[in-house]
């Protein structure tokens, strides 16, 4: 703001006052001076109209300059006042500032000591303005902001695709959890069904935090979800090149310094058979004849260099659990990684609540993104054999 646009607000009975300090302030460069010798009508113009700078002589009839500065800072408490007298009284200088003036002037003060006093508060209204308009700028880029975060994760809740969860396919149950840390999430995951015992899962996890690494989340899991469900409408479904193409495709959106953890599964119930590739994520955890293995990443994260990649099988389970490192990272409670106690619950476990009511109990805030898929066979055979 030019310092001609102040508003500049001059209250004295005394007409002559009035016009001595108007044409000082005019040779200063200040043009829109506003002069009352009636404070009440000042108040109320400055009630409508605002203020900058105000000047409050403080011997005046209707109310004293203290009383002026009382009624003019609760209309706004950033307004800059300077009161004007002749008087030398300690007392009613220690009550002005108590009440928030911020200059005193004598009435017969010479022009460069009046120039010198009022450039100050000029300088002090501009560098107001300045803030206020910084802070609103920075005020609307947060708002944008956070809009565009919530879209974002609306849009990722929008395109994750869960066609498993919460069923039961010849006695096996299948479930799933989805929790982001922040408003926009860096995991993503898609369950699909391939025919009525054989199933895709996917989970991907983009390293780092922020927009970028959420992007590349919501991308990859696009292109599987996109790529599956074409091969199955032309029953032309293979996991294998499934993996290629997003092996390459990931690579084709990654910048040079990121990286990207996913896994994928294909889960054939009626054989008990499970292909996976699993490029950094945690492991993946099997229940077989009550016993936990723990099977680790057959891959590194994927990176613009990575070159190849690794399939592997395992054949007979009792139950699969596919996790992002939001849960086992976690710090509990007691100060310790949730990942000392979560296997011996895994094992003691027969559906996905009673991992979460565990980690919900021990696990005051979560420090990441948790995913979840867990398909666990039929309870009297993982109970008697």
């Amino acid at each position: 703001m030019d310092k001609s646009k102040l508003k500049i607000v001059v209250i004295d009975d005394s007409i002559s006052s009035l016009k001595h300090i108007k044409l000082m302030l005019k040779k200063i460069g200040l043009k829109n001076i506003t002069i009352f010798q009636n404070p009440l009508e000042a108040i109320k113009f400055i009630e409508n109209e605002n203020a900058d700078i105000v000047f409050i002589d403080y011997f005046m009839s209707e109310l004293n300059g203290i009383e002026v500065l009382k009624k003019i800072k609760n209309i706004d408490k950033t307004i800059l006042t300077i009161m004007i007298t002749n008087s030398n009284d300690e007392d009613i200088k220690m009550k002005a500032i108590k009440e928030g003036i911020n200059e005193f002037l004598q009435k017969n003060i010479d022009f460069p000591d009046f120039m010198t006093k009022i450039n100050t508060l000029i300088n002090l209204r501009l560098y107001y303005y300045q803030i206020k308009s910084y802070k609103e700028s920075l005020e609307e880029t947060i708002k944008y902001k956070d809009k565009q975060e919530k879209m974002t994760l609306i849009k990722q809740y929008k395109i994750i695709s869960d066609y498993v969860s919460n069923h039961f396919y010849d006695n096996w149950i299948a479930d799933s959890y989805f929790k982001p840390f922040d408003i926009v999430s860096g995991d993503s995951y898609i369950t699909l069904r391939i025919d009525d015992n054989h199933f895709f899962v996917a989970i991907v996890d983009g390293m780092g935090k922020g927009l970028s690494a959420s992007l590349s989340s919501v991308l990859t899991i696009s292109f599987i979800q996109h790529s599956i469900s074409k091969s199955i409408e032309f029953s032309d479904y293979n996991f294998e090149r499934t993996i290629k193409d997003t092996f390459n495709y990931v690579k084709s959106i990654l910048l040079e310094y990121e990286s990207l953890s996913f896994l994928m599964l294909d889960i054939d119930i009626s054989t008990e058979k499970l292909i996976y590739s699993n490029f950094g994520m945690p492991p993946l955890y099997i229940k077989q004849n009550n016993e936990i293995i723990k099977i680790k990443p057959n891959n590194t994260s994927l990176l613009q260099s990575t070159k190849t990649f690794n399939i592997d099988t395992f054949q007979k389970f009792d139950a699969i659990l596919t996790i992002s490192d939001g849960l086992i990272e976690s710090v509990m409670k007691n100060g310790y990684p949730y990942f000392t106690e979560f296997q011996k619950i895994f094992k003691n476990s027969f559906i996905l609540s009673d991992i979460l009511k565990d980690f919900k109990e021990k696990v005051e805030q979560p420090n990441d993104d948790i995913t979840i898929f867990y398909l666990i066979i039929p309870l009297t055979r993982t109970t008697y054999g």
